[in-house]
């Protein structure tokens, strides 16, 4: 059975790897949401105004607007995660102080809480215990 450091590497790995491919997704992101602009703005070198389009248009960058900011939430996530285990502190609940144990780690590896505290967190604050919760695809 693996160590608990050589279980932290592979983690570090996976989230190193996420946080790459999450901040190439923000830059997707955002050059659709420019595109969109843009098609807005002008479409086919004629000012665009028709309605349903315009609508069309401002809901979509609303959409992205939204996955972006979540990706960006999970760059922040994974960001303080990679600090964590810089600091020796990964792995350790960041309210009580209890070892966080491996299987939840492998599930979400840039979650700060044990499951006792993140239930206590997600009763006094649904919409944080959403977020704190999302998982790593691996």
């Amino acid at each position: 059975m693996p160590t608990r450091d050589e279980q932290f590497k592979k983690l570090r790995t996976r989230l190193e790897e996420d946080l790459r491919t999450s901040r190439a997704s923000i830059g997707e992101l955002d050059e659709e949401s420019e595109e969109l602009a843009q098609d807005g703005d002008q479409e086919g070198g004629v000012p665009a105004n028709h309605m349903a389009d315009l609508g069309s248009n401002v809901y979509e960058r609303e959409r992205l607007m939204t996955i972006e900011q979540e990706m960006r939430d999970r760059v922040t996530g994974i960001t303080e995660a990679l600090q964590r285990m810089d600091e020796g502190t990964y792995g350790k609940c960041t309210r009580c102080g209890k070892s966080i144990p491996i299987a939840r780690l492998e599930i979400m590896p840039f979650t700060e809480y044990c499951v006792e505290c993140q239930e206590i967190i997600d009763q006094e604050n649904p919409q944080a215990g959403q977020k704190a919760e999302q998982q790593l695809q691996p």
